[in-house]
């Protein structure tokens, strides 16, 4: 069972880190598909969960204050959503919530 009541905060990278993982559309920073889905697996098993079996998102995610996407979360052959949302973008330091729903799809 996740637990899903409340928002997990990730702080996603570190300054560092971000160069070799997100990409420039002229000045829009990213974070790219992979590290995102990396980062949603890390923030569940952070949580206390097992780490899923699969995390699918469906493309980059601009790294600005606001931006959301919605990911599928894979465990037991069981699918549920995930909400991501980037909480702060400062430089190259990205903080994201990542909130799993209660319920499979």
């Amino acid at each position: 069972m996740w637990n899903t009541r409340r928002l997990l905060p990730v702080l996603a990278f570190v300054a560092g880190a971000l160069v070799g993982c997100s990409g420039q559309a002229g000045t829009e920073h990213l974070v790219m598909k992979e590290e995102l889905q990396d980062r949603v697996a890390d923030a569940v098993e952070d949580d206390g969960d097992e780490r899923p079996d699969d995390v699918d998102c469906p493309n980059d995610l601009s790294a600005e204050e606001g931006e959301q996407t919605r990911c599928i979360l894979t465990r037991q052959a069981t699918n549920y959503g995930v909400d991501v949302e980037v909480t702060s973008a400062e430089g190259e330091r990205v903080s994201l919530s990542v909130r799993v729903d209660e319920s499979p799809m």
